[in-house]
C-alpha cells in the first residue's frame, strides 16, 4: 500500500519594524511558486529537504509537491505578508489538497506572521490579527 503526504512551503521571516509589507508580487519570479518535483528538490539541506530525503528512503511512500511559494525576493527578512498573499497561497494550496481528496495526508505549518496584528490595548499583549488568519475555518495562524 501507497501513502501519498503532501509537501507545501511557505516560509517567511518577519522584520516587525521594517515599513514595506511582503506582497503578492514579492512571492512570485523565475521559479516561484514551485511545485511538483521543483517543490521537493529546493534546499534540500533545509528542514524540508531533510524530510523529503528521508521520506524517499522508505517503500510505499509518494510525495506530493503541492504549489507553494519560495522564499520572497526580498530576502530572507521583510514586512509582514500581505492579507492578499497570505489568502492567494493558502487558497491555491486548498484548492490543490481538495484535488487530492482523501488520499493525501498533510500536515501544514504556515507563517505565524501572516498578517500585520492588531492590538487590543496599549497595556494587552493578548494580540488578535487581521481576517486573513483570525479564526479562518482553513487554517489558523
Amino acid at each position: 500500500m501507497t501513502i501519498r503526504i503532501a509537501v507545501l512551503n511557505f516560509v517567511h521571516e518577519t522584520v516587525t519594524f521594517l515599513p514595506n509589507d511582503t506582497a503578492l508580487a514579492d512571492f512570485v519570479y523565475d521559479g516561484s511558486p514551485a511545485k511538483g518535483e521543483a517543490l521537493l528538490a529546493w534546499e534540500p539541506l533545509s528542514y524540508m529537504g531533510g524530510f523529503v530525503k528521508v521520506a524517499r528512503e522508505h517503500a510505499g511512500v509518494e510525495l506530493v509537491g503541492i504549489e507553494s511559494p519560495l522564499w520572497p525576493r526580498t530576502g530572507t527578512g521583510s514586512g509582514w505578508i500581505t492579507a492578499e498573499a497570505y489568502e492567494h497561497f493558502l487558497g491555491r494550496m486548498i484548492a490543490e489538497l481538495e484535488v487530492g481528496g482523501k488520499s493525501i495526508r498533510t500536515a501544514m505549518r504556515t507563517p505565524s506572521s501572516c498578517a500585520r496584528p492588531t492590538w487590543r490595548s496599549a497595556r494587552s499583549t493578548s494580540r488578535t490579527t487581521t481576517p486573513a488568519c483570525r479564526g479562518s475555518a482553513r487554517l489558523a495562524c
